[in-house]
């Protein structure tokens, strides 16, 4: 046995493991995408050799090195064969043009061009795979557990039995899935990994999404499309988040999240969608109805904040006491009283001493839960809303640039050598932005306190807290 039996069919598994975690185009992948199935559930076009490169590894003398970082993750074993199967497969198939596809949950096929007809085969061989019986025109390489490796046509496919592929290229040559311009447009878009995931939306067909790498930043592209290619468009749904909320919310604020959301939302179609989903319990639908009853009210912005309130050692433990929270949902003035009268009627029939000062009402919870604390709830310009700590109209930060203009958007920062860096045991701080568009959602990602590129550096984050 020449290397381990894990490394016999690792393309489309490393592939596919790359591919959850975060194409160039050219005559070879638009080759392998025609076929792909249109009834394919998902569908992931990758550049394996840009991936490689921002996770740090080199090629010198026409192999492949892995980084100290990630040859410690794999270890020595795994991480030297590794490399050696880089290093072979590179020179056979094309990684730049790598296509994995999914007909099921239990279906997974990768499929990639063959540079050197001879080498691949001699590689096969070495890692195993031996050939058998040939069928409907394939070459069929198999391992001793089944798993395959079939050519045909300058063309390489892996799965683990070979009706998979049979199947499903058969099923390809009738409906292909370049008859669906949008999605096969997307997914030979040039980025080092372009994904395509079917959903049945209430007005569309596909969730597809794109990754970029450019050096320490990470960037995500997420937009809805129907089967012509057509894109979901937030505008009916979302208006322009008011930023007002961001006057309450202070500087040392890690997370901020709030949208924009219209009167009109259909939400009573949503909720029948999701409460059709068969494994929820009845009291699972209860809790549903229950939250969407409070939605149906919003007609404006919402907004969730989180700021630190403790040391290091609380703060991975949430709670009202480690750290300070702050709603604000806009809703009509007769629904906000109507909330916050609830809220303090039922406070006081616990037991709960509410003080109130200017239309703001204070209770301490602690004596119904030590982990709870102070809490405030008021109508506060406009919205019902509830916080930890006193609503000061004079905060200061720095976040109305990723929020102003947009239907919705996500904050998070923790800084380097921030209490939260350390009381998650993480080497880096990491900022992660979210901004929902007119037609998508964009997402940008980098860690603080590194220089290294992003996936090298989430390697090594990931290898430092195993």
């Amino acid at each position: 046995m020449k290397s381990i039996k894990s490394f016999r069919l690792i393309l489309p598994m490393v592939v596919f493991v790359l591919a959850a975690m975060v194409s160039s185009c050219d005559k070879s992948e638009r080759g392998l995408l025609d076929t792909v199935p249109d009834s394919a559930q998902a569908i992931a076009t990758v550049d394996f050799d840009e991936l490689l490169k921002n996770a740090g590894c080199q090629v010198k003398d026409g192999k492949y090195e892995l980084t100290p970082q990630l040859t410690s993750l794999l270890g020595n074993s795994d991480a030297r064969s590794f490399a050696e199967w880089l290093s072979r497969f590179s020179k056979v198939v094309d990684l730049n043009h790598v296509v994995i596809y999914m007909m099921d949950k239990t279906t997974t096929i990768g499929t990639v061009s063959v540079t050197d007809l001879d080498g691949l085969e001699s590689a096969l061989t070495h890692y195993d795979l031996h050939k058998v019986d040939g069928r409907d025109g394939y070459d069929i390489y198999e391992g001793e557990d089944g798993s395959v490796a079939m050519l045909k046509d300058g063309q390489a496919w892996f799965a683990r039995k070979a009706d998979y592929v049979i199947k499903s290229v058969k099923k390809a040559e009738k409906d292909p899935l370049a008859s669906l311009v949008g999605v096969k447009e997307f997914l030979l878009t040039e980025h080092p990994l372009n994904f395509a995931y079917r959903y049945s939306g209430i007005s569309f067909n596909w969730v597809c999404g794109s990754v970029a790498l450019n050096d320490n930043i990470m960037g995500m592209t997420i937009k809805g499309m129907d089967d012509d290619g057509k894109l979901l468009e937030f505008d009916p749904l979302f208006g322009a988040v008011n930023t007002d909320f961001l006057r309450y919310t202070p500087g040392n604020t890690q997370l901020a999240a709030a949208f924009s959301v219209k009167a009109d939302v259909p939400w009573d179609q949503a909720l029948a969608i999701l409460k059709a989903h068969p494994g929820l319990s009845m009291s699972q639908k209860g809790m549903l109805e229950m939250v969407f009853s409070q939605l149906k009210k919003i007609d404006g912005t919402v907004a969730l904040t989180a700021a630190p309130a403790a040391g290091a050692p609380a703060l991975a433990n949430f709670s009202f006491s480690t750290w300070d929270l702050m709603l604000m949902a806009h809703m009509p003035q007769n629904e906000v009283n109507a909330n916050v009268s609830q809220l303090v009627a039922t406070a006081r029939q616990f037991g709960i001493t509410v003080d109130e000062e200017n239309g703001v009402y204070h209770a301490n919870l602690s004596r119904l839960d030590p982990s709870l604390g102070d809490v405030y709830v008021g109508n506060v310009d406009g919205y019902f809303a509830v916080s930890t700590r006193p609503f000061d109209s004079n905060s200061n930060n720095s976040l109305t640039q990723v929020f102003q203009g947009r239907g919705g958007a996500v904050a998070l920062d923790i800084p380097y050598g921030s209490e939260t860096m350390k009381a998650f045991g993480l080497p880096y701080g990491l900022s992660v932005t979210l901004q929902l568009e007119k037609k998508s959602v964009e997402m940008r990602a980098r860690f603080n306190g590194t220089n290294g590129s992003f996936l090298s550096s989430l390697i090594d984050m990931i290898q430092k807290m195993n």
